[in-house]
């Protein structure tokens, strides 16, 4: 247990415990790699990483900071209730390993996040200036609240998927920006509702389903070739959407209204049981072909 003081591991260290190793206090440096068998908590104080490294059981961030420019792997699970995730390396979540952000405390994330297992958010704003998270094809990144994302950016090329809260989860401005989504891969929503105030690039899928809502509230939101749209749901269009492919909004309940525009001559379409409304005057440039509802 590293309570107090300073420490600077100069070499590679490998820990073989049966419990884990502690940091409760103390700031302490690996500046070669580091690798453990067992588990690691953080609680407070500061550990950086300056090289490549890794953690074979689980790693507990509930204060303090983890940093450094060295990539940090965590094979297993990860538990991430309070605390600081930053510095100019990554920390990488292996396939088959599960991340839960959890408990009402804020986090701070100034780090790369890559998510290449399991994801749950249930719980804490996230501030995230100067932070990523990279959700990779192949996993699952899942939202079970309705709190924040502030000022980072969320680059989703496997499965985001909102599966419990009524409210609103927003993908915030504080001290940056409002954050971004780029969505190449799935993105679903299943229950209340998400707020994207920021720019996004987007060439995946976007499933709202019953009584769920997703709103491009701000910034402007490229819908390049690969987009679509499924469910039944409610998108609102409030802000600048750019169309470099055509777009069919299939049965979902579509609204045009405040500050939306729209650029780029593809067609707009529906299908039948689909609702298109424009609650403003704006100007289509290219085509529309509506097999359910013109308002």
């Amino acid at each position: 247990n590293f309570t107090s003081g300073t420490h600077t591991m100069a070499g590679s260290v490998h820990f073989e415990v049966p419990g884990q190793v502690l940091f409760s206090g103390a700031n302490v440096t690996f500046a070669g790699g580091y690798a453990i068998d067992g588990n690691a908590g953080i609680s407070s104080g500061a550990v950086s990483f300056t090289a490549g490294s890794q953690i074979s059981g689980t790693l507990s961030l509930s204060g303090g900071t983890l940093g450094g420019g060295g990539d940090v792997t965590v094979t297993n699970a990860m538990n991430w209730s309070g605390g600081t995730l930053s510095g100019a390396g990554s920390l990488t979540m292996r396939p088959g390993g599960t991340l839960a952000i959890s408990g009402g405390a804020d986090k701070s994330l100034n780090r790369v996040l890559r998510n290449a297992g399991s994801l749950v958010w249930s719980g804490g704003r996230i501030f995230a200036a100067n932070g990523v998270i990279n959700n990779l094809a192949g996993t699952i990144f899942e939202v079970r609240s309705d709190q924040p994302f502030y000022d980072g950016e969320i680059n989703n090329a496997g499965t985001l998927i909102k599966t419990a809260g009524t409210g609103t989860t927003t993908l915030a401005g504080s001290s940056v920006g409002p954050a971004r989504l780029n969505n190449s891969g799935l993105l679903r929503l299943q229950s209340g509702s998400l707020l994207l105030p920021g720019h996004g690039a987007h060439s995946g899928t976007f499933l709202v389903e019953t009584n769920a809502t997703l709103n491009f509230s701000g910034g402007t939101h490229t819908l390049a070739n690969g987009s679509a749209f499924s469910g039944v749901g409610t998108v609102r269009f409030q802000t600048a959407v750019e169309l470099d492919a055509a777009v069919n909004f299939g049965a979902l309940s579509v609204i045009f209204e405040n500050s939306a525009s729209l650029s780029g001559t593809f067609k707009l379409s529906n299908s039948p049981g689909g609702t298109l409304t424009f609650n403003k005057s704006l100007t289509v440039p290219g085509s529309m072909t509506i097999a359910g509802t013109l308002l």
